[in-house]
């Protein structure tokens, strides 16, 4: 039986001598490591960041914000969508993860900027982006994402929380960029808001076939990533003890070797969890590819607001015919 010829251009692109993820940013002068759904995502991409900035790379991160930045100092703005948030940046909101991040970033001497959008429609999410591509001389983008629900194309049987997540997608999308990726951390954990993790295994080999899946790269429990990682999830669950991030705190405890029904927060009092190795992988996909397989990616190119991004979502829902979802057969 003769192979499936590789997609045109990809043949020889990757080894198994080298994880793809990290050979596809090997050439990048100026890499922008962004959280892509709000929140806590920002530190899925702290572990690859470490390992770059440990290899010499120039790493910036950035993220999609659920703070309240309106009430952040004027100083930290470098334009109307932009802040600049650094361990001094005042505010009066609680719930900060990007100066939390700055400062457990500033007490192990690395760069401890971390930029910040407010929730944007796509157009204004992306002239945000274009000033960090053009103030950084980025070459490189990544895309990442706590949990894999930024992976669904519009017609599973549920999105999870797609609103931050495409939005992203869609923003970074029509930037040209020589690499632009997305990273996923936490498998699994989207299964809480309804996710069919076969059908993002079946989004994964789909990308597979059109040669836009770098594959899977596991952090090792006791590598200085995952240790440094579990140090600064740790930090952050006592900076935020009202608001812990659940996303983090499993993947935290998959990094250790935990298993199971592993609680760490009152916030999921009530629910049974199911930490394992999984969510310690990255899945790495071509963004651009990603982008063109989603349904609904037009819908929201002309957006620039949330409450519009949600509208044009919801639409799309109400049309679109749903795929059957299935159970993992093992």
């Amino acid at each position: 039986m003769t192979s499936p010829a590789a997609p045109p251009g990809k043949a020889d692109t990757f080894s198994l001598a080298a994880p793809p993820l990290l050979a596809a940013l090997a050439p990048a002068r100026n890499i922008l490591i962004a959280g892509a759904g709000g929140g806590f995502d920002v530190y899925a991409g702290l572990p690859l960041a470490l390992s770059l900035w440990h290899g010499g790379a120039r790493v910036h991160l950035a993220n999609l914000s659920f703070s309240e930045l309106e009430l952040v100092d004027r100083a930290t703005w470098e334009t109307e969508h932009v802040a600049a948030v650094t361990p001094d940046s005042a505010s009066p909101d609680w719930y900060f993860p990007e100066r939390t991040l700055a400062r457990w970033l500033a007490a192990q001497d690395l760069p401890s900027t971390v930029y910040a959008f407010p929730p944007l429609g796509v157009q204004t999410l992306r002239e945000a982006y274009r000033h960090l591509v053009q103030r950084l001389d980025i070459d490189a983008v990544v895309l990442v994402d706590g949990g894999t629900d930024i992976l669904l194309r519009g017609d599973e049987a549920a999105l999870g929380t797609p609103v931050e997540d495409i939005t992203s997608l869609g923003a970074v999308a029509g930037i040209d960029l020589p690499v632009k990726l997305v990273t996923c951390l936490g498998f699994g954990i989207d299964a809480y808001h309804g996710v069919n993790h076969v059908q993002v295994l079946e989004n994964l080999a789909a990308l597979d076939r059109d040669g836009g899946y770098l594959g899977a790269l596991s952090i090792p429990g006791r590598s200085r990533e995952a240790a440094l990682y579990r140090e600064a999830v740790a930090h952050t669950q006592a900076a935020t003890p009202q608001r812990p991030s659940i996303v983090h705190g499993q993947i935290a405890a998959a990094t250790s070797g935990e298993f199971g029904d592993v609680q760490f927060t009152r916030r999921t009092r009530g629910s049974a969890l199911f930490v394992n190795p999984l969510m310690a992988i990255y899945f790495t996909v071509d963004l651009d590819m990603l982008a063109a397989r989603c349904l609904y990616l037009d819908r929201i190119e002309n957006t620039y607001g949330r409450r519009q991004v949600i509208g044009r979502i919801e639409a799309f829902r109400d049309e679109v015919s749903t795929r059957l979802p299935r159970a993992y057969p093992h």
